[in-house]
């Protein structure tokens, strides 16, 4: 039981999901991510770009839901926290501030992430 007191609950999550993705899936959307921060509602995880964010709330939300239920934190509501803007997130931006997005080498603007299915509460 100590054991898993000296882990937080990504840790903890990601424990449980290594067994059930195969392994170059794991390594290349689980082993990049790390803990940030949690409270009661809601748990941080750190991740490389808000695509990326958007690939796991895509493509593995449910698993990681599971996850947590099995580790007794249902209804755990999971943020990635993007290290760094990626173009849909400037795009998103510069709408926001009311300037066109910038084209980076004659590539069109990428589209705006799709909408999640859950979002965690304002907080």
């Amino acid at each position: 039981m100590q054991r898993n007191l000296d882990r937080n609950t990504w840790d903890r999550v990601l424990g449980k999901i290594e067994s059930r993705v195969n392994a170059h899936s794991f390594s290349t959307w689980f082993r990049p991510t790390h803990y940030v921060d949690e409270d009661a509602a809601r748990l941080k995880v750190r991740v490389p770009n808000t695509w990326f964010a958007e690939w796991l709330r895509t493509n593995y939300l449910p698993l990681i839901e599971d996850a947590l239920r099995e580790i007794e934190r249902p209804g755990l509501c999971v943020e990635f926290v993007p290290e760094r803007v990626d173009g849909a997130s400037r795009q998103t931006v510069a709408q926001t501030l009311g300037r066109a997005p910038s084209r980076e080498a004659g590539r069109p603007a990428a589209a705006p992430p799709r909408r999640r299915t859950t979002r965690c509460p304002a907080g």
